[in-house]
């Protein structure tokens, strides 16, 4: 389960969890699971092996802003589409 063990393969496996702790509650032995989690992101930062999703020095704010603006006008596409959707199934 490592990603280390091959770094290529299993590079977005440290990203899986949320680092709530919840892992660590309810481990029998009680293991730091969510801290081991953290420290393999860690590596893999250090590695250059972190895909552009995770971090905000990856990538420029301009692209940053520039994804929120499409993520905001999908949004509002599909809150149309869906209000346009419901209005023409309703029977007059």
């Amino acid at each position: 389960m490592m990603p280390t063990f091959d770094i290529r393969r299993y590079s977005e496996l440290p990203f899986s969890s949320t680092l709530n702790g919840s892992c660590t509650n309810v481990c029998p032995v009680k293991i730091n699971i969510h801290k081991q989690i953290y420290a393999w992101r860690e590596v893999m930062e250090e590695k250059h092996q972190i895909s552009y999703l995770y971090g905000w020095n990856r990538v420029s704010p301009v692209l940053h802003w520039l994804a929120g603006i499409v993520v905001a006008v999908s949004g509002v596409l599909s809150a149309v589409f869906a209000v346009w959707a419901n209005s023409w199934q309703q029977p007059i």
